[in-house]
């Protein structure tokens, strides 16, 4: 798979994510049950896509299992206590996470247009942020955040992982998510949008999603891999606006194009400097 092919997947991937904003707010189900009934019915897509081949898992699998469960719980919850358009445009510090972590533990070398990358994503969330923070808002931003981290820490995982282990990370980190949250289910109304939400949750956002993205990650860097389907917030709250008719200020949506510029900029200039090189 060549970059393209790859850089395609993502975007494939973080259109499919961008749904869970919309159905997680649609749900009325606590966070708790909406990740652990969404994660079983991704497993269950997983298990069929690995043809039942699922493996005991080792140490790397399990700490990324227990990375993708923290991201996977905050940003339900994070989604359920602020609004959407916050919680998705929060999780998106994770390219700041990533960066410095690769940089101070993994002794990894920072150049410059991530820097300049990330510093334009800072700048766009730090618009969005003050323009939709408030006191009942506070938790659930602090958790997107949190939400942000472990998502750094989860594609450090992937990305580091043996060959087919990010496949084995996200079945067992479903599972993990599963088992989380089982005692919190509890008091579940069923209705048909519940249930038909909840199958497109498991099914399509999460399940097959994450097949297209554990496929891709390991033909494109650690922070292509976070900052590529950065254009999922970008999607979330539009869904969001038309169905829920949650709607974010003008301050928020600058804030959002100016993270997705920075995004679309830098593919720009890779694509162009990969074209350069082959040409030489």
């Amino acid at each position: 798979m060549n970059r393209l092919q790859a850089v395609t997947l993502l975007v494939l991937t973080s259109i499919l994510w961008s749904f869970g904003g919309v159905f997680i707010k649609l749900i009325p189900w606590s966070p708790l049950v909406i990740a652990g009934l969404r994660s079983i019915i991704s497993a269950g897509v997983f298990f069929i896509f690995l043809k039942g081949k699922v493996r005991k898992p080792n140490q790397k699998v399990i700490l990324g299992a227990i990375a993708y469960t923290a991201t996977l719980i905050l940003y339900v919850t994070a989604t359920k206590t602020t609004t959407a358009a916050n919680a998705i445009l929060l999780q998106y510090t994770a390219p700041i996470w990533l960066l410095l972590i690769s940089h101070f533990f993994l002794k990894e070398s920072i150049r410059k247009y991530d820097v300049l990358s990330i510093i334009a994503v800072f700048i766009g969330i730090s618009i969005f942020f003050t323009a939709n923070i408030g006191i009942g808002q506070m938790f659930g931003n602090l958790l997107a955040i949190l939400s942000g981290i472990c998502m750094a820490l989860m594609i450090l995982c992937l990305k580091h992982s043996a060959d087919q282990d990010e496949m084995q990370i996200i079945f067992w980190g479903n599972m993990l998510t599963f088992f989380t949250c089982l005692p919190f289910m509890q008091h579940i109304e069923v209705t048909k949008l519940s249930i038909g939400a909840i199958l497109f949750l498991g099914i399509f956002q999460l399940g097959i999603s994450y097949i297209l993205y554990a496929k891709a990650i390991k033909h494109v860097s650690a922070i292509d891999a976070v900052l590529i389907p950065i254009i999922e917030p970008l999607f979330n709250p539009v869904w969001v606006m038309l169905f829920v008719h949650e709607i974010p200020s003008s301050q928020a949506i600058m804030g959002g194009i100016i993270v997705v510029f920075a995004i679309v900029s830098r593919n720009i200039y890779l694509t162009r400097a990969a074209k350069k090189q082959l040409a030489l």
